[in-house]
């Protein structure tokens, strides 16, 4: 954020409850798959190497989402 010229006004880290695994692995899951291609090159990427993979963990009751960033930033008022 910052290199595209935002202000970051804080990050935080936050650890997922063992009971929110599942859920919160089946947010990341749909949330990729709302994402139009073309809009993150990352996301593309990572759906290209592994989006398949991680669905099949899924339903195999694997969770990979043990925490996430949440980053706060704004414009530079000028």
């Amino acid at each position: 954020m910052a290199s595209k010229g935002l202000e970051i006004i804080t990050e935080d880290r936050f650890q997922t409850r063992p009971s929110m695994l599942t859920q919160m692995n089946e947010l990341h899951i749909l949330a990729m798959m709302d994402m139009p291609v073309g809009l993150s090159e990352t996301v593309d990427e990572f759906r290209e190497k592994y989006f398949e993979a991680l669905k099949e963990e899924n339903l195999k009751g694997a969770s990979s989402i043990d925490g996430f960033i949440c980053v706060v930033g704004r414009k530079p008022i000028s």
